[in-house]
């Protein structure tokens, strides 16, 4: 996995408040309270689905995930060009990664549906995005 360059992204290594330099602020908690966010900066992921550490930087060419409720992969550009997001958006526009380079979360859009919330789901990792200057 290519990083940004420096400053442009952070790694969690575990819940936290974190803060980027650009300045970008995220906090992250792990709970067995399962509620789920309705909020489009707040996710609730099943934790046993996601692997620490944690990367938030902003998306690259390439970039592939599984919007949520889709059965295959699609492009990170594609998915923001159907949601009519312009360039300067598109290259703005940040993602959590987990350590196996799966896009968990697109911030502001959606989750992967590989890490849903199900009916087995014992505990839940909540992230909230709460600042992009």
């Amino acid at each position: 996995m290519k990083l940004p360059e420096p400053g442009n992204y952070i790694i969690a290594y575990e819940e936290d408040e974190y803060e980027m330099k650009q300045p970008v602020k995220i906090k992250i908690d792990e709970t067995d309270n399962i509620e789920i966010s309705k909020d489009q900066f707040a996710v609730t992921l099943d934790a046993e689905k996601i692997e620490w550490p944690l990367t938030v930087r902003t998306v690259q060419e390439g970039d592939r995930f599984r919007p949520f409720g889709m059965k295959g992969s699609k492009l990170v550009s594609d998915y923001l060009t159907d949601r009519k997001a312009d360039l300067l958006e598109r290259r703005r526009q940040l993602a959590v990664v987990d350590a196996k380079g799966t896009i968990i979360w697109l911030i502001g859009h959606t989750t992967n549906d590989l890490c849903r919330i199900t009916k087995n789901t014992a505990k839940v990792v909540r992230m909230e995005f709460i600042s992009y200057a």
